[in-house]
């Protein structure tokens, strides 16, 4: 009788600890994306940020000098609808798993010395006026060991590669590669 008990109340445990939260789709579509990664290196302290709506992408990067980001790239990138949905559609993803459960991310850092972890910040508003922000540090997202940090990975080369640039010559930036896609977006470019 007693190894039933045992039996039952581990069948019990065992099943509860493996039920996962339903991910359940956004109320609301993604209206505008804002995208920010910021890490420093042994010489320098550099930043991308990018700002995804309707079919403009802007991308911004450079170094942080003195606690001022100096744009040393400013793009305006025309993006092809499919590229637009493409990356909607993966912040959808990665949004509705970051709402169904609390992750506990790491913190984001201040990326002011050299073993900082960097900054990731995600900033989204849905069509319904609903603002999603969510921040972890830029180590978390390039070394994922969850599915959401999987899919904010997956998210942040995909809007880099909608870019077909590779900001400040940086081919990955600090582990978030610039992967080829076959879109073809007109850019306009401001240098300063």
């Amino acid at each position: 009788m007693r190894n039933l008990i045992i039996c039952c109340l581990s069948v019990v445990v065992i099943s509860a600890c493996s039920t996962t939260s339903p991910v359940t789709p956004l109320s609301s579509d993604i209206d505008n994306l804002e995208l920010f990664l910021s890490r420093s290196s042994m010489t320098k302290v550099e930043f991308e940020t990018y700002k995804l709506e309707n079919d403009s992408l802007y991308v911004e990067c450079g170094p942080i000098v003195g606690g001022r980001f100096k744009a040393t790239e400013q793009n305006l990138i025309l993006v092809d609808s499919s590229a637009v949905e493409q990356v909607f559609s993966s912040a959808e993803q990665a949004i509705a798993l970051y709402s169904s459960r609390d992750w506990n991310l790491d913190e984001a850092g201040k990326s002011n010395t050299f073993f900082d972890p960097g900054q990731f910040y995600l900033k989204a508003t849905l069509e319904d006026g609903t603002r999603v922000n969510l921040e972890t540090s830029l180590d978390t997202v390039s070394e994922p060991k969850s599915k959401l940090t999987r899919k904010l990975k997956e998210l942040s080369i995909k809007v880099r590669a909608a870019s077909k640039t590779t900001p400040c010559s940086n081919r990955s930036f600090y582990g978030i590669p610039v992967k080829e896609s076959n879109l073809q977006p007109t850019r306009l470019s401001f240098r300063q």
